[in-house]
């Protein structure tokens, strides 16, 4: 298990857990979330031989504050992390959080 700071060109730095090798699973939270949410699942993916990554987004968890929260510098996060971690053929999981909303009901 290891874990470290990538980091990024406008001043800020991602924290990053790479736990395992194997095949490589990058997990991506959602909002308001941090890369301690897949703890569990990192720990289930070591156990069936692959290789668990996990980072946390500007303004969530550990990152420093460089700002540029708009999804150009999320998706170029996102490629720093890959690249930083060498990964190749890496399946990604995302973890989103939703709730039917009383407006979209037919009544």
């Amino acid at each position: 298990m290891s874990s470290a700071f990538v980091a990024r060109g406008d001043g800020h730095g991602l924290f990053v857990r790479d736990w395992g090798c194997g095949p490589p699973v990058l997990l991506l939270a959602g909002w308001a979330m941090d890369s301690r949410i897949w703890g569990e699942t990192m720990l289930r993916l070591n156990a069936a031989s692959l290789r668990a990554i996990a980072y946390d987004r500007r303004g969530h968890g550990r990152p420093t504050d460089g700002g540029g929260y708009d999804y150009d510098a999320l998706a170029d996060d996102l490629s720093a992390v890959i690249e930083a971690s060498s990964l190749h053929d890496v399946m990604l999981v995302v973890l989103v959080a939703v709730m039917p909303s009383d407006r979209n009901r037919k009544e």
